[in-house]
């Protein structure tokens, strides 16, 4: 249906490999399944991931220009699900109020804070 879209895999390779890197999905969900709190994981995961997304369809429009805007190519309508993923679980704003509050919190009683591994 589509034509082939080339320079969507390089120009999508800096942020897909920064969160492979990351592992923030794998110790979320690790630590998800080990019965730990992982509220602060599972925040980190939905915003950044709906970041990653967006960033990765933004460039491939920049690389496509107008034909990025239009009905033939998947741009277009990755471009509106991108965005509509900034909202799905909950405005990015409030996981980052959750993730902010739960770290401060814990550096405030003197524990500190460290990431699920």
């Amino acid at each position: 249906m589509y034509a082939c879209l080339p320079g969507i895999s390089s120009a999508s390779a800096g942020p897909v490999s920064s969160s492979r890197r990351s592992g923030l999905a794998r110790d979320g969900s690790t630590t998800s399944c080990a019965g730990s709190d992982a509220r602060v994981e599972i925040s980190v995961i939905k915003f950044y991931a709906a970041d990653v997304l967006s960033q990765v369809i933004d460039r491939a429009i920049q690389v496509h220009g107008a034909l990025g805007l239009t009905d033939r190519s998947p741009l277009s309508h990755m471009y509106a699900q991108a965005r509509a993923a900034h909202i799905y679980d909950g405005p990015d704003e409030v996981h980052r109020m959750v993730v902010s509050r739960r770290i401060l919190k814990a550096f405030a009683s003197g524990e500190g804070w460290r990431f699920a591994s």
